[in-house]
């Protein structure tokens, strides 16, 4: 009687053009497309996000969820030129479901992101973003801009950038490879690495606790810095000539300063165990200027 039952109802619904979804955890999708978008406005509260370049100059936006959808409401709005995407959530204490919203945007879109617990994954678009997330990570890959990164937890990768990046996390490493332009990168305990970039002006790569590694740098004309508390700041320059001003700190009780040159000049400053050693080496071009440092670690450059 039960089966029978079951199978009126879901032949009623199908004839009167309604779905119904008999497994909790389903997947639900929805697309939808924006004319005269200029910027996106994300609002997220667990949702993953992937950036993507648009086919044409219209914004594309593809969710997919399997939140339970008495507790969860998609919202997408536009105000203006401005698409608003928002994820509404009126219980989610027991919710195990997941949402990924797939984004295509037009050249020289602005987008502002925020989400909880989601990742960032921003792929071959030419965008100004701001975004931030608590715990996802964050990727971009083949993507010139503007880009202000921050994620609470996890882990940043970019690669084959072009632009301005200021990539930041608080316990995730930071991994940058095949790119050009500005870069401003902090992590508060990971690692930081960077390696085969060419910078326009400004390099500067930070970790409080971890190690900061830059391999093979290039440029015309650039200052580069490196900088960990309690790690080791080592500037490889991979078989390059060893041509600029170079500015070497550490602890001057705790830490240690390795190069391959004799220094110009040697001196400490500061008190007790604040106390700072400092050592520089100039040859050849001074547009090129290499600042390593550390507070307990080594501060090193290799040829």
């Amino acid at each position: 009687m039960k089966k029978s039952f079951l199978v009126l109802l879901c032949t009623f619904c199908l004839t009167a053009g309604f779905t119904i979804n008999l497994f909790a955890g389903a997947e639900n999708t929805i697309n939808k497309k924006f004319s005269n978008i200029e910027s996106i406005k994300c609002k997220f509260a667990l949702g993953d996000i992937e950036i993507s370049k648009s086919s044409d100059n219209q914004v594309y936006v593809n969710l997919t969820y399997t939140h339970n959808k008495n507790d969860f409401k998609p919202a997408m709005s536009v105000i203006g030129k401005k698409l608003i995407l928002k994820e509404n959530f009126f219980d989610n204490s027991n919710d195990k479901g997941y949402s990924l919203w797939k984004i295509s945007v037009p050249k020289e879109c602005k987008l502002e992101i925020n989400t909880g617990t989601g990742d960032i994954i921003i792929t071959n678009v030419e965008v100004k973003v701001k975004a931030n997330t608590g715990t996802g990570t964050i990727k971009i890959y083949g993507s010139k801009g503007e880009f202000e990164m921050n994620t609470g937890t996890g882990n940043v990768k970019l690669s084959n950038g072009d632009g301005e990046f200021d990539l930041n996390t608080g316990t995730g490493h930071v991994n940058i490879a095949d790119s050009k332009g500005e870069f401003k990168a902090n992590s508060g305990t990971g690692s930081v690495k960077a390696e085969n970039i060419t910078i326009l002006f400004e390099g500067d790569f930070n970790s409080g606790t971890g190690n900061v590694n830059v391999v093979s740098p290039r440029g015309e004309k650039f200052d580069l810095s490196l900088n960990s508390g309690t790690g080791n700041a080592v500037l490889d320059m991979d078989g390059q000539p060893i041509n600029g001003y170079f500015e070497m700190r550490c602890n001057a009780r705790s830490g240690k300063i390795i190069a391959p040159f004799k220094f110009d000049s040697e001196k400490e400053f500061g008190k007790d165990r604040q106390k700072r050693l400092e050592k520089s080496y100039t040859k050849g071009n001074t547009d090129k200027r290499f600042f390593i440092s550390t507070g307990t670690g080594k501060a090193v450059v290799k040829k």
